[in-house]
């Protein structure tokens, strides 16, 4: 099994890096500077301009509630 991992430091963690030898699980880190191939910056960049470009929202509650009802209207196919 593998991981794909950004090169944030936090899962280099000593123990998590423990953890994940004796599950044997690989970790694949992405090249730096590569956003369009992290996922989670994909789904970021639609959610922004679904929810955000040019609207304006009254309040937190608000603001919150547009990006959880596109979120949860977004087909997502997890592997």
């Amino acid at each position: 099994m593998a991981v794909v991992l950004d090169n944030a430091r936090n899962p280099r963690w000593l123990l998590v890096k423990t953890c994940a030898d004796q599950l044997k699980i690989d970790w694949l880190f992405l090249p730096t500077h590569s956003p369009n191939l992290n996922l989670i910056e994909r789904l970021w960049k639609f959610v922004k301009k679904q929810c955000l470009y040019a609207k304006y929202y009254p309040d937190f509650h608000s603001f919150s509630t547009a990006i959880e009802r596109c979120l949860q209207d977004t087909h997502i196919i997890h592997a």
